[in-house]
């Protein structure tokens, strides 16, 4: 069944990926015709995909995604591995489904540097240093 295109809107902006994978996807006329127009985003892309749970951060895994029980014919335009370890599928390429990552989670990866040194090496006044210079960078310590 394809969804008018107001009422498949509200219904993507109530829910429009889930890690459930609900009976909406099988219902989406956007997913008819695998390989129908360029698709924005290429395996390996960092991506945020809208859940349940507000905006997740994910790498696109496939583009054209297919499960058997999808209806002859329909594919999802991409499999998400979401950084929680789920994977998903976004059922539209539309930024109210699935969106460019940006900053540090763009990479998918954040800076880490670890202080070690012998007791009275100085590691607490480095510390202190890097902490109380104004340099322009926000750093976490734990």
């Amino acid at each position: 069944q394809v969804l008018p295109a107001a009422r498949l809107a509200r219904a993507l902006a109530r829910r429009p990926c889930s890690a459930q994978r609900s009976s909406l996807v099988a219902r989406l006329g956007a997913m008819k015709g695998k390989g129908k127009g360029e698709l924005r985003f290429k395996v390996g892309d960092r991506v945020q995909c809208r859940t349940g749970q507000g905006w997740l951060d994910g790498t696109i895994v496939k583009q054209w995604y297919r499960e058997p029980r999808f209806p002859p014919g329909q594919y999802a335009p991409y499999q998400v591995k979401l950084d929680v370890g789920s994977l998903i599928f976004a059922p539209m390429d539309d930024d109210k489904v699935v969106r460019g990552a940006t900053g540090l989670l763009a990479e998918g990866k954040i800076p880490v540097t670890v202080l070690t040194g012998f007791l009275g090496a100085g590691k607490t006044t480095l510390l202190n240093y890097i902490l109380k210079a104004q340099h322009g960078k926000r750093y976490a310590v734990i």
